[in-house]
């Protein structure tokens, strides 16, 4: 295995938090190299020997935010406690808040929403194969479950995000565990 340099490490990583901050405060086609040089205090020759672009520097750092979340999502829906929802919101919501910093990126007033997106795009087969199985319904009903269930769990989420988590992680999850179970049981007999 490879070792990393720290110095290498350490700039990519001071490169990654300046555009995470300029995303907080702009439109992400007004970010420009110049303007993360200036906020993680490094030249642009350093930049790029690291990227070629700002999109290269973002596509990074949303890969990393994508590969993180499918994970802990993937991680959560293998766990015997898949049947309570309430536990695995409690698993998603903390990973979220322990993640604030680029979780906000996605619902603040610059972004696009198109990280979001892919999210749930790349969480759609594992969550429609589950429903399919656990109520043995047909994959294109789990798949309008799932665009349900996320479309009104994002909402929700996204309301907490942006009231700077001042519910408890235990009452958000109930409230969307209790939504969810009574907006599933209309499908169980069909």
């Amino acid at each position: 295995m490879r070792k990393i340099d720290k110095r290498i490490e350490t700039t990519k990583t001071k490169l990654r938090n300046a555009l995470l901050e300029l995303r907080k405060e702009r439109r992400m086609d007004s970010i420009t190299i110049s303007l993360i040089c200036e906020r993680a205090k490094v030249n642009r020759n350093t930049f790029y020997s690291h990227y070629s672009s700002v999109e290269a520097l973002v596509d990074e750092v949303d890969k990393q935010f994508l590969d993180y979340f499918t994970e802990e999502i993937r991680n959560a829906m293998k766990k015997p406690m898949v049947n309570s929802l309430y536990d695995f919101f409690i698993c998603l919501l903390t990973s979220v808040k322990e993640n604030s910093s680029v979780c906000s990126l996605i619902f603040n007033e610059h972004s696009d929403g198109r990280l979001l997106q892919e999210l749930i795009a790349d969480v759609f087969p594992m969550a429609s194969e589950l429903w399919s199985n656990m109520f043995n319904i047909d994959s294109k009903v789990a798949g309008m479950i799932y665009r349900f269930i996320v479309g009104g769990a994002m909402g929700i989420i996204e309301d907490w995000i942006k009231n700077g988590y001042e519910d408890d992680i235990k009452d958000v999850a109930r409230i969307l565990n209790k939504l969810i179970i009574n907006g599933q049981s209309a499908f169980m007999n069909c």
